[in-house]
């Protein structure tokens, strides 16, 4: 009898789970259920979906006619509302009940909404889906001002595709910097200034108390007194996982769905990855959602080999960054917060910007502006664990390579 395998989620973990199980098993049933309509496509290129300059089919992860090829079942528009462990099966918001064998949730996560008045108003969006994008686009078009909410990596690219528009950007942010979880304060203020030179206000130490409007966006009210008059809100406030239909499951959540090694869940046959799972932390005890595209990739893949019949550990995962944001590029790993018994080693030249953090003679983080070429030797260095502070000055150049730092890494 085939194996029946059964994905929730299309997206990143998802289909590299998909793509695991059959390249070990070519006789299963593989079916994924996507409360989307489209083929699974990547999320990271949404802004560009903004502005016009790529199309749908321009982000496929797997075209309908690839999926085809690997004899794989996607089932696009419906939702899981329930999952039975003990007959496994779960059952579809139509009603339809499926059974398994092996299961995988790779829900995700939704934009985190905050409690405040006039948020479920016409014109506000979050930045998470093909539909959010195409309909924030379709906006900016007949709109003259749009207020963004929150000042991290996806409030900060919404502005970037916006300013391709004739409007008014105001970007409104708690903190007392922009991308307050990714940078520091100098590599941030590099970022903030080229934010500035396109045109975009940041508000600074507040936040969004209300917004107003008969049916539609029309007023925005900030807590320091200030009222933006604006046609479209957007809300960058981070994520929340989505797991509101594994109430009554007994899979256990907390913030995520907690997993192992292997990326099995408390519950035999059931795995979870990408931006619902919880993975063992790397610095510390317990475990953490590392919400990242290639995290997600790899997570996929590994739950995808274990759930056909391998036994193979997740490789121990940091949170890692590196993009492209209003002409600078910029990056970082690691914790990029150290204490007092931390080591810090600063180099800055103009747009130029390297920070190390290092706990004893060990790399535990880094943080890059205007060249970000070696991130991903100082991941590898943080990941290894060996000290390296005694070559800290050859790891401060811009330009060094793997292979000038063999002899000298313990």
């Amino acid at each position: 009898m085939k194996s029946r395998f059964v994905i929730i989620g299309s997206s990143a973990a998802g289909m590299a789970a998909a793509n695991a199980i059959r390249k070990q098993d070519s006789d299963s049933v593989i079916r994924i259920i996507s409360k989307e309509f489209y083929p699974p496509y990547a999320r990271i290129f949404l802004p560009k979906i903004i502005t016009g300059e790529i199309a749908l089919s321009d982000i496929l992860i797997k075209s309908e006619e690839q999926i085809c090829k690997l004899m794989i079942e996607v089932v696009f528009g419906k939702e899981v509302t329930n999952i039975d462990p003990g007959r496994k099966t779960l059952s579809l918001d139509d009603g339809t009940q499926l059974g398994y064998d092996k299961l995988l949730i790779s829900t995700g996560a939704s934009p985190k909404l905050p409690d405040i008045r006039g948020i479920s108003l016409a014109n506000v969006f979050g930045l998470r889906t093909l539909h959010d994008a195409e309909k924030i686009s379709r906006q900016a078009k007949s709109s003259k001002r749009v207020v963004i909410i929150g000042g991290g990596l996806v409030s900060l690219k919404a502005a970037e595709a916006l300013s391709n528009f004739d409007l008014d950007i105001d970007v409104i942010v708690r903190s007392p910097r922009i991308l307050s979880q990714m940078l520091d304060n100098t590599s941030a203020e590099l970022v903030y200034r080229a934010v500035k030179s396109h045109g975009v206000t940041v508000h600074f130490g507040c936040d969004v108390e209300e917004i107003s409007g008969k049916t539609e966006v029309e007023t925005v009210a900030l807590s320091d007194g200030k009222n933006i008059s604006c046609q479209m809100v957007i809300v960058g406030k981070g994520v929340t996982p989505n797991l509101s239909f594994l109430n009554g499951s007994g899979i256990r959540t907390d913030r995520g769905i907690p997993v192992d090694k292997y990326q099995r869940t408390n519950l035999s046959d059931i795995y979870a990855a990408g931006d619902i799972a919880q993975t063992p932390d790397f610095f510390k005890k317990g475990v953490s959602v590392k919400a990242l595209w290639p995290n997600a990739v790899q997570q996929g893949n590994i739950a995808g080999l274990n759930m056909s019949g391998k036994k193979i550990e997740n490789p121990e995962e940091i949170n890692s960054n590196i993009v492209k944001l209003f002409g600078i590029d910029i990056a970082s790993c690691g914790q990029i917060k150290g204490d007092d018994s931390c080591n810090e080693v600063v180099y800055q030249d103009n747009d130029v910007y390297r920070k190390l953090i290092f706990n004893k003679d060990v790399l535990i983080g880094a943080i890059l502006a205007g060249n970000v070429d070696s991130i991903g030797i100082l991941r590898s260095l943080i990941l290894s664990k060996k000290k390296v502070f005694n070559i800290r000055n050859l790891l401060m150049n811009k330009s060094f390579r793997y292979t000038s730092i063999l002899e000298s890494v313990v």
